[in-house]
């Protein structure tokens, strides 16, 4: 048993209380009990006094290996970005490479209070190896694509391996297998509809990347005279799945409307669409027409790092600046987005993203004893506009913990760090 003593406790409950000077007990991976002067015996005491306990944060779209890329291609359109130096770098990957990269993708993340991430990458089973030796949650899927990669030799194979992907993980504690068709732009209606039957058939959350650019709304358009929301609807790709669409920038009220009736999960991811000048996804108004909007960092090509406080701040101010209201998009809605909507999104809302009795112990401890955390009057405000990932002090999943005093229990960081700059120096060149 653990016990974090003298918290101010952000549950993320129902009612969205926040509980200055409480305790929370966790007990078998699960947490025990909310309340103030606890004294269980036999359990270890850790005083949080000036720290926030909150739910850990949930990264619903990103493609965590991709840290081998991070600063490699910048200032590029996203098309011209993929076809001439993400894809013919991503060629050279191995199995091994995947697992390295992901390896120090997760412990960025982990440190900066991520306890669990969506991702979307080649050889999926390399990123769930990664996660499992560090101890964080994923819910992970191989690209599925009309063309061979370096994963897999065309649809039919990739397919394939989605569902070996699927039986391997079934029981898993900590990873959660998808589908994830990578975008209608890559896939064939063929392509999509298999993906869709293979996410149903076996309860499974089904990924897509979905209206990220304006190009490729009319590309889309072109092809089939509908927007990508509304082709997907067409062929029923939607029907009977938990759908988790990242990006949903370039929508129209027609396509935020078939998102809301089809409870697609969109997955927004900010800095990402900015970095690279997609555009802005029209949050506020999706969440006034009753859709669930989640969080994402995208990959570390594209951001170029996995901080989910950064995402929820810059979510907020990009609603804000956007529609020239100030009340565009709250603090709490952010935090929502990153933590009780989030677990929402991959099936596990009653397990996850909140403090309560009963649920798993995904917890972090933000030290709130900084210069630019002080004075605090909301703790959700600093939160979600002043905290930073570095502020993250330690990380719990299932009760375990995995970040103490800033640092890695699992692994030595810089043995992580080094064996991805190795790799990293066989695909790409001289890391200095």
């Amino acid at each position: 048993m653990i016990l974090l003593k003298n918290a101010i406790v952000v549950t993320q409950d129902a009612e969205r209380r926040v509980l200055p000077g409480y305790d929370v007990l966790i007990d078998h991976g699960r947490i025990a009990d909310v309340a103030r002067g606890l004294h269980p015996e036999g359990c270890e005491v850790i005083d949080v006094s000036g720290c926030i306990v909150a739910p850990g944060l949930i990264n619903t779209h990103t493609h965590i290996a991709m840290t081998f890329l991070r600063g490699i291609a910048d200032d590029m359109p996203l098309r011209k970005w993929l076809e001439e130096k993400i894809w013919p770098l991503e060629a050279k990957l191995t199995r091994e490479d995947v697992y390295r990269f992901s390896k120090l993708g997760i412990a960025e993340s982990l440190l900066s209070g991520v306890t669990c991430f969506v991702d979307m990458y080649f050889y999926p089973e390399e990123v769930a190896k990664a996660a499992e030796e560090l101890g964080s949650r994923a819910v992970v899927c191989g690209p599925i694509v009309d063309f061979p990669t370096c994963y897999s030799k065309g649809p039919d194979h990739a397919l394939r391996l989605a569902e070996d992907l699927i039986k391997m993980y079934s029981s898993s504690e900590l990873i959660k297998p998808a589908v994830g068709p990578h975008a209608p732009y890559t896939c064939s209606k063929e392509t999509l509809m298999a993906s869709s039957k293979l996410a149903r058939e076996h309860g499974v959350m089904l990924h897509i990347h979905l209206s990220e650019t304006k190009d490729e709304v009319e590309e889309i358009k072109q092809k089939h005279n509908a927007t990508p929301t509304g082709y997907l609807e067409s062929i029923g790709f939607f029907e009977g799945n938990r759908v988790n669409a990242a990006h949903c920038v370039w929508l129209t009220e027609e396509d935020m409307d078939i998102i809301a009736s089809r409870e697609v999960y969109v997955s927004h991811n900010p800095v990402s669409n900015m970095k690279l000048a997609s555009g802005i996804a029209p949050v506020s108004k999706l969440i006034k027409k009753g859709a669930h909007v989640t969080l994402g960092t995208d990959g570390p090509a594209s951001n170029n790092i996995l901080d989910m406080f950064q995402a929820m701040k810059m979510a907020c101010l990009l609603q804000k600046l956007a529609s020239g209201d100030p009340t565009a998009l709250t603090a709490q809605q952010a935090l929502d987005m990153a933590t009780i909507e989030a677990a929402k999104s991959i099936g596990l809302g009653y397990e996850l993203g909140s403090i309560e009795p009963g649920k798993q112990a995904d917890i972090i401890v933000v030290d709130f004893e900084k210069p630019h955390l002080k004075p605090l009057y909301n703790p959700v405000s600093h939160l979600v506009y002043a905290a930073r990932a570095g502020d993250v002090k330690m990380v719990l999943v299932r009760g375990e913990l995995l970040v103490q005093d800033g640092k890695l229990t699992r692994a030595d960081l810089r043995d992580v760090i080094r064996e991805a700059e190795y790799a990293a120096k066989r695909i790409v060149g001289d890391v200095s």
